[in-house]
């Protein structure tokens, strides 16, 4: 810990810089052979994986694990929205810029399946759903029908927040789907989506782990994505995720208020097909908007890819 203390002074103190973040602590799970093998061999690059798809499929499909914040995670914040076992209220879900409360007001969203979690460790369930009409820039990727795009969101208590944290690796390096019923169809999420993350707060400033530790890796033919929109999160996980193959969406490089618009504003890059720093474009303009005192120059510095 402290470390990982002496680390965020440095990081506090030493000003902007473009240079890209680097984690603090390199990640020890050893990949096995599939592991190597896939990440090594040539992966059917991010935006061709979305486009085979939607052409195929008709529908792509985004999880997003969602931890609930309490006092210990996320110190400073209003009492009345940390009480880390009740999603309701919670800042990360049921408060105004939660993920259930402000997908839910969000233009053309459609909240179309809600359930009170998995009977484990999750605690409650939504998903979302909007039709796409194809812009210029899935066009020239060669979708040129409308499709649909459904979010998982699973809300997580603060108690699971490291299991939280580990859930989009684990989705993304084990390719186990999750189907969901949902208007008659089965639709794949987990390990089936095309992206998959984390937001809430960052349990690894308290404590670093290694979150590949002890997974069986499975090949994949497709690059998935992984964001995780928590404070700090490229610099513990974004190098290590990226040598490991996956597309990095959306990081952050400093402290953060993790609240859904930053997720609302990646999903409207995705939308219009405005891939690669489009998603930090998006949610950079997002984070300004709604944290009044930070220009957009600034938030464009904390986001990474």
């Amino acid at each position: 810990m402290g470390s990982v203390a002496v680390f965020l002074v440095f990081v506090f103190v030493r000003g902007y810089s473009a240079r890209k973040p680097s984690s603090t602590v390199s990640l020890i799970g050893a990949p096995g052979a599939l592991l190597r093998d896939a990440t090594m061999s040539a992966r059917v690059p991010f935006a061709d994986a979305l486009a085979d798809a939607i052409r195929s499929d008709g529908r792509i499909t985004v999880t997003v694990h969602v931890g609930l914040a309490d006092a210990r995670l996320l110190p400073g914040a209003a009492s009345k929205f940390l009480n880390g076992s009740n999603y309701r209220t919670n800042l990360c879900w049921g408060a105004l810029y939660g993920v259930e409360t402000h997908m839910a007001n969000a233009a053309d969203w459609r909240r179309c399946y809600t359930d009170s979690g998995d009977g484990n460790s999750i605690i409650r369930r939504v998903v979302f759903h909007r039709r796409v009409v194809p812009t210029d820039k899935w066009l020239a990727l060669g979708v040129v029908e409308p499709f649909d795009v459904y979010v998982l969101a699973c809300a997580w208590p603060a108690s699971r927040v490291h299991e939280a944290m580990n859930a989009p690796i684990r989705d993304a390096a084990t390719a186990q789907p999750l189907f969901i019923d949902i208007d008659g169809l089965q639709i794949g999420f987990g390990g089936a989506s095309a992206i998959t993350g984390y937001l809430g707060p960052n349990a690894m400033n308290q404590g670093y782990w290694d979150p590949l530790n002890g997974l069986v890796m499975a090949a994949r033919r497709e690059q998935i994505g992984l964001f995780y929109i928590c404070s700090m999160s490229a610099v513990y996980l974004h190098d290590t995720l990226v040598k490991r193959g996956f597309y990095p969406v959306l990081f952050a490089r400093e402290p953060i208020v993790p609240e859904a618009y930053l997720l609302d504003g990646m999903l409207k890059a995705l939308l219009q097909g405005d891939l690669d720093n489009g998603f930090v474009e998006s949610a950079a303009a997002h984070y300004a908007k709604y944290q009044k005192g930070t220009p957009i120059a600034r938030a464009r510095h904390i986001l990474f890819r």
